[in-house]
């Protein structure tokens, strides 16, 4: 077959969670010659790819596709130390394969221009003025930000809420090689966090992507935290609501801010309105009501619609079936639907 891309064989077997000697065995392929045809060094005879596609549930035209250009490092994940290196491979393995299918999409649909700024942390730019700009930009109005994705996607982000099969994993930014940027979120987290994580990954947007950093990733995680914190509570918008914070306050305040306990907690700390002991005496009462894990109080949070939109201009202006899409993305119809299916419709504009 031509124009196989030798790339795609380790990012279709890690997306599946195999290893090398896994889907060696199950295509019936030496392990020897699987290594060297991921990497480049062997062709890859049409038998046995069509053994491979057949293992690891692919059409055949997902191993004919372009790899993404962007840097493996050129993104963070917000997770915790706890995910095993499997199951981040696996997820980084589908973030490549959605967004290089984002990429496909926007050859012929024309989406908002990102014309996000980029702002480096300085000693005299801390990321709270960062996000107080950022807010600016967003032309947002005083208080709690109310349309959160709406917001995000008017600029030009793409928000996309992926079950990553763990509470371990909140979420990550990265732009596409076309310079679409996409924030991922853990969709089955509460939507107090789903807030507090674009905010973070907002944060890795502005203040790091597009920087080279010789700051450690626990430095760079700290001020993506900061980031969302200011811009979510605006330090001159919530000191009032903080000031002499008591445990009984946190429900209204939940409702209100539409932020989690723990983070209005946190914020009441770095804002200094509460001291250290207080916040430990506070987040240990959390626990021991058992709202660390589960908060008591919904909050409501807008749904994504940017790429549902992309994928709705295919289907009903370009006519394009959903197995012809699927398969114009590389994807078998069990995929296309996972990672596509049930997304809400509007209207976008074909791109000429």
């Amino acid at each position: 077959m031509d124009n196989v891309n030798f790339n795609q064989i380790k990012l279709a077997r890690e997306s599946r969670g195999l290893t090398q000697t896994q889907l060696a065995r199950f295509a019936h392929i030496a392990q020897s010659n699987l290594s060297k045809m991921e990497v480049g060094k062997l062709p890859i005879p049409d038998d046995a790819l069509l053994r491979i596609a057949t293992t690891l549930k692919y059409p055949l035209t997902f191993f004919c596709k372009k790899s993404q250009r962007t840097p493996m490092g050129a993104f963070y994940f917000r997770k915790r130390m706890s995910l095993s290196k499997t199951s981040i491979k696996t997820i980084e393995s589908k973030r490549d394969i959605i967004r290089s299918a984002i990429d496909d999409l926007l050859q012929a649909v024309e989406v908002k221009e990102c014309t996000l700024p980029h702002i480096r942390v300085t000693d005299n730019l801390t990321p709270s003025d960062i996000a107080r700009r950022v807010r600016a930009y967003f032309k947002l109005p005083k208080g709690p930000i109310q349309d959160l994705v709406k917001v995000l996607e008017d600029a030009g982000i793409i928000v996309y809420e992926m079950d990553f099969n763990s509470d371990k994993f909140m979420g990550f930014s990265i732009y596409t090689d076309a310079g679409q940027p996409i924030i991922f979120v853990n969709k089955n987290m509460p939507n107090d966090r789903k807030r507090f994580t674009l905010g973070h990954e907002l944060g890795h947007l502005v203040m790091h992507i597009m920087f080279d950093t010789d700051e450690d990733d626990r430095q760079i995680e700290i001020q993506a935290d900061e980031f969302s914190s200011e811009f979510n509570m605006p330090f001159l918008d919530c000191y009032f609501d903080i000031q002499r914070l008591q445990l009984r306050d946190l429900d209204n305040l939940k409702s209100y801010w539409k932020m989690s306990k723990a983070a209005i907690l946190r914020r009441a700390y770095t804002a200094k309105t509460i001291d250290e002991n207080r916040y430990k005496y506070y987040m240990i009462e959390l626990s021991r009501i058992g709202e660390r894990k589960v908060e008591r109080g919904y909050v409501d949070l807008d749904k994504p619609t940017l790429l549902s939109q992309i994928l709705d201009m295919h289907t009903s202006i370009l006519n394009y079936t959903k197995s012809e899409l699927a398969n114009m993305l590389g994807l078998n119809m069990d995929d296309y639907n996972e990672y596509f299916y049930g997304l809400s419709k509007n209207r976008l504009t074909i791109r000429l």
